[in-house]
């Protein structure tokens, strides 16, 4: 009896290591490339043109296996950008959403606040945090940010609304539209 005792608390005790462990165990194996599902000249309007090619993400990986950070210019100095991070699975990703989503909107002259036609815009997301800030700094501007999460991806896009060369809240939203679709087709 007391050895069935002690193989049962033995047991109680090894089960949520195992349960927590598993995370960071398992691997999904990725459908798509971080390089497919990042926006890119062909899938933007014309007068976008990406000089620099595609990057690391200045934000570390944030725990992801790989990240690819893309920015844009537009011809009459708009700014975009666009950042996709792969995880080794979708509970690691969702977690690195819960706990770095803020990391994504900075907080230094910004005030967020939820984009109010996010709802409506039929995103296939798992999870999703669609904000604008207004800028105390006329230099910084005001911007929109995106941050979407598929499966074991997270999608970091974000643009300047105000100012020279910015882009409309109506232009936001068909880029946000576009990327969508690009994860859908991945999912597909």
């Amino acid at each position: 009896m007391r050895k069935k005792s002690c193989i049962i608390a033995v047991l109680l005790v090894l089960l949520p290591i195992v349960v927590c462990a598993l995370p960071f165990v398992i691997r999904e194996h990725p459908k798509c490339s971080v390089e497919f599902l990042v926006l890119d000249e062909d899938k933007m309007a014309g007068g976008w043109r990406n000089d620099l090619g595609f990057l690391p993400p200045a934000l570390d990986a944030l725990g992801a296996q790989e990240a690819l950070l893309m920015t844009m210019k537009s011809d009459d100095n708009g700014a975009i950008s666009h950042a996709v991070y792969r995880y080794r699975n979708r509970w690691l990703a969702a977690f690195h959403f819960w706990l770095d989503g803020r990391g994504f909107f900075p907080s230094v002259s910004m005030h967020w606040s939820e984009l109010e036609q996010a709802d409506r815009l039929s995103l296939h997301a798992d999870q999703q945090w669609i904000q604008c800030g207004i800028s105390d700094d006329p230099i910084l501007g005001d911007m929109c940010v995106a941050v979407l999460r598929y499966n074991s991806y997270i999608s970091d896009f974000s643009a300047l609304t105000s100012g020279e060369g910015a882009i409309s809240l109506e232009e936001f939203e068909e880029i946000v539209l576009k990327i969508d679709e690009r994860f859908r087709l991945c999912g597909e």
